[in-house]
Formats: C-alpha cells, structure tokens, sequence
C-alpha cells in the first residue's frame, strides 16, 4: 500500500484515444484462512469499446459478446494488452463495496494521460464521475479507460483500491487493497 501521495485519475480522455476493448473483472473473496482475493470465472474480454452497452448489459445481467479469462490467480492484479476500458465489479453477492468517503481506485503516480474517466456505477444504475459515490449509496462497479501501446508492454502501475466490507450489522471496515495494472501485452490469462 502506498504510504505516499495518491492521484485521481484523470478526468479528460485524451485526445484520439478509442477503446480496442472492454476487459472485465469481477473480484470476490474468501475469508478461508485470511482474505484470499480471486476473479470470478465469467470475468471476460468483449472486443469492442462499446461501454455504454457493456454496462447496460452488465446491470440487466446480460454481457454478450465475453471471452472469458482462462486463469484467475492474478486477483487483483489487472492486465491490459492495449488501449481499453477495464471494469472492475465487485462481487455483489458479498458484503462489500467501493468506499463512499474517498474515490475507490487511486494511483501511486500522476499518471491522466494513462488512466481516466473514472466512473462509479452505483446498483440503482446512477453514475458517479471521478468521485467516490454518496454516502449510503451501494457501488459495486467502477470503470476507467487505459491508454497504452505496445512500446509500453512490461508497465506496471500500482493503484490503490478503497473498499469497506460490512462485518456486522451497521459495523464497517474499510480494507485498501494495492494492486497493480500491468500492460503485458501477451499475458497467459488472455483468450486467444
């Protein structure tokens, strides 16, 4: 975890910039023994920049057009091969969410140019741009768009993930996760 500075993404999407594809993750965990994070199987690749019916689809429970990842063992580590949006689900089945005192994903450097159009989507549908959502107001997705290029294959960004889980009833524990987004360009998860 970063005990430094940490940066909002940016907010204006550079200039040119479209999105090759859409790269999915849905996140749970298991208290087995400690936490252990992992990507759930129908995490994906769609080959398309369509966002805005991604999500749609996303929240009717209807993703078309997903390749699914073939291993899971990087959670929550993200991969990204070329420019897109990666979108990150919180599993909602599970006590917890994006935390609403502070934005959910923040990166160690100020990298706008990289990272941007941070958006929250809360579970009644409302969007939330760049700031965390209101209080009270259960979030469970969060996208933002990369931008990267082949002479950039072996980056690697660490960000910080801001969640609070629910252990009882009215009683909160904010847990950051800090993981990295990696552009390997050919990483062994990606469907062929």
């Amino acid at each position: 975890m970063s005990t430094g500075q940490l940066f909002v993404m940016g907010s204006d999407t550079p200039s040119g910039w479209e999105a090759e594809e859409i790269v999915y993750y849905k996140m749970t965990f298991s208290a087995d023994g400690g936490l252990e994070f992992t990507f759930t199987k129908d995490s994906g690749v769609v080959e398309n920049g369509d966002i805005t019916a991604f999500i749609a689809g996303l929240m009717a429970g209807k993703i078309s057009g997903l390749t699914p990842l073939i291993y899971f063992d990087n959670a929550p580590n993200i991969y990204v091969r070329k420019s897109c949006y990666v979108v990150l689900q919180l599993d909602p089945s599970l006590n917890w969410r994006y935390m609403s005192a502070m934005p959910g994903l923040m990166t160690d450097q100020s990298l706008p140019d990289h990272y941007f159009d941070l958006i929250y989507v809360a579970d009644d549908g409302s969007t939330t741009t760049g700031q965390a959502p209101p209080a009270g107001t259960p979030c469970h997705i969060a996208y933002f768009g990369v931008k990267t290029s082949s002479a950039e294959q072996g980056r690697v960004d660490p960000f910080n993930l801001y969640t609070d889980f629910d252990i009882r009833k009215g009683q909160i524990l904010p847990i950051i996760l800090d993981p990295d987004i990696k552009n390997d360009g050919t990483t062994p998860n990606w469907p062929p």
